[in-house]
């Protein structure tokens, strides 16, 4: 999380998302055990979106090669 960025839709500010920086081990292990098959069904910034369920639990992951980080928030499916 940079706390320079204050843009509430990231959810940073009310602690339901979190910013992972990205490696080659950890993407491999985001496509291959988080996303799966899962398509992108939206765009953020122009950076794949996903809506998948965790645990019965709906979260967003956005694919951030932006911001070198693997976005996961708790807000609803869009």
């Amino acid at each position: 999380y940079d706390p320079d960025r204050t843009n509430l839709d990231s959810q940073h500010i009310v602690g339901r998302a979190v910013d992972l920086r990205r490696s080659p081990a950890f993407d491999t292990f985001m496509r291959n055990n988080v996303i799966g098959d899962t398509q992108s069904t939206w765009l953020y910034r122009g950076q794949p979106g996903y809506d998948l369920t965790y645990y019965g639990t709906p979260i967003r992951v956005i694919d951030e090669t932006i911001n070198n980080v693997w976005h996961i928030d708790t807000k609803p499916p869009r």
